[in-house]
Formats: C-alpha cells, sequence, structure tokens
C-alpha cells in the first residue's frame, strides 16, 4: 500500500523526487485514496469532490402504503450510474420485487438502458434521457439526426432534401457498443443554404452520421418526444420524493459517512440504515404521525470514508 501510494504521487527525475502533474497520476477507478482502505475511490460532480463510495437507493411509491426501501447497491466513487440500473434490477427480480414503471434520474438512463430493462424485466424506465449536443440541434434550424429518414431493410438514409447515403457500416463506439456508421457524398452536399443546415466539414465527403441499431434509436427518440408533454412532466413528479429519503438518510442516520473501512462493511451498513428507515415509516404510518408520499425511484448518494 506503501509502494503504490508512492508511485502514484511521486516520481523520480534527475534523481530528484518529484510531484507527479495532476495528468500524469492514474485514473479515478484506479488511484488509492486512503491508506486504511485499498478499494475505496476518488470522484468529483459538479462542485463537490469526494473519496469513498456511493450508495444507490431504491423504493416503492403506492399512494395506500408506506414507502419502503426495497433495494441498497453500494459502488466505488466513480462508477457512473447507468451502470449500475441493469444490476439494480437483476437484484430486486431475485427478491419479486420488480416495478412496472421505475422513476430515476438522468444519470441512470441511456437508450441500451431503456430497451433492456423493458426486454429482460418488463420495467418502463420514467426519467430524462439526454438529447443530442450537435451544433445541429444548438442552431435550432439545423439537420439534427431526428431530420433523417432510416430504411432499416435497404440500409439507407434520406437527408432532408431528400439526398440518400452512400455508405452504411456496423462498427463499434467509443465505449465498445456496437453502432451504425452511414455517410452521404461530397457531391449531394455542395455549397448553399441546406449544407449550412447540416455540416460544417469542408473536406471531401459529406454529413456522416452515427446511431445506435434500431431498437434502441427508436426507443430513444420516443422517450425524447414523450418527455416534452405535460403528462409525462406530471408522472415524473413521483421522483422528487426520492430527495426526502436521501435527506432522512443524511440527517438522521449519517448516510454520507462511512464509519467502516472496506466495501463489505459499508454496504452492510447502508443497509442496516434502509432497514432503519424502513421501521421509521412504518411506524410512521401505524401511528399516522407524519405524512408519507407515493414514490420510486433510484438515486446515487456520495459516501465518505470514515
Amino acid at each position: 500500500m506503501l509502494r503504490r501510494t508512492w508511485v502514484q504521487q511521486f516520481h523520480i527525475e534527475d534523481d530528484i523526487v518529484r510531484w507527479r502533474h495532476p495528468k500524469n497520476i492514474p485514473p479515478a477507478g484506479q488511484r488509492l485514496v486512503s491508506p486504511y482502505d485499498s478499494v475505496a475511490r476518488a470522484e468529483s460532480k459538479r462542485e463537490t469532490d469526494w473519496s469513498g463510495w456511493k450508495v444507490h437507493i431504491t423504493e416503492t411509491c403506492e399512494p395506500d402504503h408506506p414507502n419502503l426501501i426495497t433495494h441498497v447497491l453500494t459502488t466505488t466513487a466513480p462508477i457512473h450510474d447507468v451502470q449500475v440500473t441493469d444490476t439494480i434490477h437483476e437484484g430486486l427480480a431475485e427478491q419479486n420485487l420488480l416495478p412496472a414503471e421505475h422513476f430515476v434520474d438522468s444519470g441512470y438512463t441511456e437508450a441500451r438502458v431503456l430497451v433492456s430493462a423493458r426486454r429482460d424485466y418488463g420495467i418502463d424506465i420514467v426519467g430524462p434521457v439526454q438529447g443530442t449536443a450537435a451544433w445541429q440541434a444548438k442552431d435550432g434550424d439545423g439537420f439534427t439526426q431526428e431530420s433523417f429518414i432510416i430504411d432499416w431493410q435497404a440500409q439507407e438514409v434520406s437527408c432532408p432534401d431528400g439526398k440518400r447515403s452512400r455508405g452504411w457500416s456496423a462498427s463499434n463506439g467509443q465505449t465498445g457498443a456496437p453502432v451504425i456508421r452511414v455517410w452521404f457524398s461530397i457531391n449531394d452536399c455542395g455549397p448553399g443554404p441546406v449544407r449550412t443546415r447540416c455540416t460544417r466539414g469542408t473536406g471531401r465527403i459529406g454529413r456522416r452520421l452515427t446511431f445506435r441499431n434500431r431498437e434502441e434509436l427508436e426507443a430513444l427518440r420516443k422517450a425524447r418526444e414523450e418527455q416534452k408533454t405535460d403528462e409525462w412532466r406530471r408522472r415524473y413528479q413521483a421522483r422528487a420524493g426520492i430527495e426526502s429519503t436521501i435527506s432522512q438518510g443524511v440527517r438522521q442516520m449519517g448516510l454520507r459517512r462511512s464509519r467502516y473501512h472496506g466495501a463489505a462493511k459499508t454496504h452492510l451498513r447502508h443497509q442496516f440504515t434502509a432497514a432503519a428507515l424502513n421501521l421509521s415509516r412504518i411506524d410512521a404510518w401505524i401511528t399516522e404521525t407524519a405524512d408519507s408520499n407515493g414514490r420510486r425511484n433510484t438515486e446515487g448518494v456520495k459516501v465518505l470514508p470514515g
């Protein structure tokens, strides 16, 4: 542990021990953050930096029953939320506690998860999906991917100006996920007002598009359209209730601070905390001493090592 810590922080240059430059240290998923815990890791989110763990909480939202926590998952801090959505559903399935709808934060949604949740567990994911970051969408009148018509059978894409793609290739994206790449001829993307709304490329090629398989792309587009409606916003209000669960765990039970070293003990502590919250809610429900709003959600909570 001492050697790993030393090598992470220092290096020898011209026989002189020097601090490593921030760009020359191990990534967060590998870097040690505590001499007492070899598994805890560091993470940053907006203005918050912490070292340790993250706990993902799932709770019910039945209007005529107390809201009870049904699943708790502990991960190291750098693990992205969307990486554990399937794991949470698997855990709920083992306990026969799968919901029909799962209200989640945007961090837990992506095209792959929307499809796998419905296909493998019969769950409808209800949560904001990210829009496209392309400049065409930011300009307002640009041609985004949604502006193109895909003929899956012919493996061909038509642009808003009626031109057809000249190439279609199955490939892998940066994360290794399978994607489809298509491109248009430079002769079909000549100078003019249409081109300025479509591409800024100056090379010898026309517009290029990269998208997921048909099932994932259609699920993503459907989700983007639904979240623009008032009905979707009304349904999604149920997710806001998870904030009170996090607040209760933090204020009453110190959920943001781990009293133990190691993943196993930290997770056991999270399980005890969830059980205590459930007992508190059952008591409040029976004695009618507190209101219990219906909600269901999975949310990540930052947990610091003690």
